[in-house]
């Protein structure tokens, strides 16, 4: 039981200890990375809609606009799986870093899925509504 602890520990502390930049990508993208990708894909779409009605040639744009956006929100889940992972059993209402961890993977597995299903229901309607 011992071992589990000082192994979770010293995964988090690894984390924690990163140059920021690294820390931010893993931690913060996997809370918020799947917010960011749905609201770039509904701006996207919004904005973009009326152009591919004048221009139907470019209307690949937003089956590609919601794929990318899909990716990306499936790499926030898998990271933010990855984070739970690293964190599991900690207290996630706890002050140490490992519960604080455990929050935001939860935070992010969350988020994430809601956010990749409003990606796919909006791009669902690129499908069934008419353009113009």
């Amino acid at each position: 039981m011992n071992d589990a602890i000082e192994q979770r520990t010293e995964r988090v502390e690894r984390i924690e200890n990163a140059s920021p930049l690294w820390r931010g990508i893993t931690v913060w993208h996997a809370a918020f990375g799947g917010i960011f990708a749905w609201m770039a894909h509904l701006v996207f779409l919004a904005s973009f809609m009326h152009y591919t009605h004048l221009h139907p040639g470019y209307g690949w744009t937003l089956h590609a606009a919601t794929g990318f956006c899909a990716l990306v929100t499936i790499s926030s889940i898998l990271l933010a799986w990855r984070l739970h992972r690293i964190a599991s059993g900690a207290d996630a209402a706890g002050y140490d870093d490992a519960g604080q961890m455990l929050f935001f993977a939860q935070f992010g597995l969350l988020l994430g899925i809601i956010n990749l299903a409003l990606i796919l229901v909006e791009g669902s309607y690129v499908l069934f509504i008419p353009r113009g």
